[in-house]
């Protein structure tokens, strides 16, 4: 079952956390973040390198977010996990992406933590080897805020001496939630949601957090990709939103695998936003795909304004019809 939940961004906050290849269950580094309000949210996007195991078959491992101390339950917690099914390494680049409800105003340490997954036993796991981890965490508002956030971008802007005018930024951000929905196609439509989208001078950012996996019965075959369509097309502006796991040998990994990227001339209105799977370009044989195994899978949409300046009158800063 999913949870579209609306929201604005009204702050942005953004540390660097040097990379760690110690394997502990519990990372040293902490990082603090004031929350202005007690009625917003936090998202928290974290990117790294990471391992679930090296030499060792049959291991899981998961990395989760902890705010002062505790794992987030509103709606579940932020977390990505990986498995190996044999004793190759499988190093790669991960992300961390979600969004906590209520947590109190005021000071927030923010840790990320990780373990062996439950019923597996301790792995010689890695995290930042050889690249540094970067965190950014937004305090988003609620959406009664949303309206009046909206009147306010549209009848101001900021005009600099420049002849710029810097148009202010409105959050349209839904975010959707499943827990552990182990979607099984090989070639199918995975989800459908819909999104009201509000301008018309804004692109679409399609993100999605989650773990996939091919699983191919011969090496040399089962390359899988994962694609977002907006009313059942592809994004051809400036091109699709996808990803591809081509694993190269018969094993099976479930990964995180972070989708995104921004589409634009998108018109205003409601839209049908979907996350599909299919084969790769010249793939005949299957991939024996899953899709959200055994973890939280998270789909967020989210109205951007990516070219933010625009010629308008010189002189002194003033405000411009």
């Amino acid at each position: 079952m999913s949870e579209n939940v609306e929201l604005s961004e009204t702050q942005t906050e953004e540390l660097m956390m040097l990379g760690s290849s110690a394997n502990l269950l519990v990372t040293k580094e902490v990082l603090t973040y004031l929350k202005m309000r007690s009625d917003s949210a936090l998202r928290v996007t974290m990117h790294m390198t990471g391992r679930a195991s090296y030499n060792q078959a049959n291991k899981c491992h998961r990395w989760y977010v902890l705010f002062d101390d505790q794992e987030c339950s509103s709606p579940a917690s932020i977390e990505m996990m990986e498995t190996s099914e044999s004793a190759t390494q499988y190093l790669q680049t991960m992300d961390i992406d979600g969004t906590c409800y209520g947590l109190a105003s005021g000071t927030i340490t923010i840790k990320l933590n990780h373990e062996p997954c439950d019923g597996y036993g301790a792995s010689n796991s890695n995290t930042g080897h050889l690249s540094s981890r970067s965190v950014v965490v937004y305090e988003i508002t609620t959406p009664e805020e949303v309206s009046e956030s909206k009147r306010i971008a549209e009848s101001h802007v900021l005009v600099y001496s420049t002849g710029t005018i810097h148009r202010s930024y409105l959050g349209n951000i839904q975010q959707f939630y499943w827990w552990n929905p182990q979607w099984l196609s090989d070639n199918a439509i995975l989800l459908s949601i819909s999104y009201t989208k509000e301008y018309a001078d804004t692109g679409l950012k399609l993100s999605t957090h989650g773990n996939h996996r091919v699983a191919p019965d011969s090496t040399n075959s089962g390359c899988g990709r994962w694609f977002f369509e907006i009313d059942n097309a592809e994004c051809s502006d400036p091109g699709t939103i996808e990803g591809v796991l081509d694993p190269q040998l018969a094993s099976s990994y479930y990964i995180p695998l972070h989708v995104s990227g921004i589409c634009h001339n998108v018109g205003i209105g409601s839209h049908t936003i979907q996350y599909s799977v299919g084969r790769c370009q010249g793939q005949s044989m299957d991939t024996d795909a899953t899709t959200g195994w055994a973890s939280s899978f998270t789909i967020v949409v989210e109205e951007v304004r990516v070219e933010e300046l625009q010629t308008s009158c010189s002189g002194r800063p003033v405000t411009c019809s």
